[in-house]
């Protein structure tokens, strides 16, 4: 499994290249922080023509901040994938459940922008949410 991590301070305004390095670095699985995306931005013009697109937007319930942040990942849709929903997800965080050959992997990807009290128990309380629900992966 081949697997790209990169903070893009905003993809919004690096489409072009975001496009141009998919395709040089072709990766099962793709990580990146500080996405800068909004609700108007489609995941389909990101470029990921053969990846299932997972996204959290930066947004008024997970940050008192309006621009900046966000989180994406994306999975080859060779592998099977799915989001895995969060209750009361006050922070930047993703997490994915990923089923990769015989091994199922729970995928996360997260962004604090300020590493506040307040920020790392938000996360801390997700972290918490996602073993729960998968501590007997198999």
């Amino acid at each position: 499994m081949s697997v790209y991590y990169q903070n893009t301070r905003s993809v919004r305004g690096k489409l072009k290249e975001l496009t141009c390095g998919l395709s040089a670095h072709e990766s099962d699985i793709y990580f990146f922080t500080e996405t800068w995306l909004m609700d108007s931005v489609n995941s389909a013009e990101l470029g990921f023509q053969h990846h299932s697109v997972y996204r959290t937007d930066r947004s008024s319930e997970n940050s008192n901040l309006q621009d900046g942040g966000g989180v994406l990942i994306a999975v080859k849709k060779n592998i099977p994938s799915y989001q895995v929903s969060i209750n009361n997800n006050k922070s930047e965080a993703l997490f994915v459940h990923v089923k990769y050959k015989t091994t199922k992997i729970i995928l996360g990807c997260c962004y604090l922008n300020v590493p506040s009290a307040a920020a790392i128990t938000n996360l801390t309380e997700v972290l918490n949410e996602v073993l729960l629900k998968f501590h007997t992966i198999r």
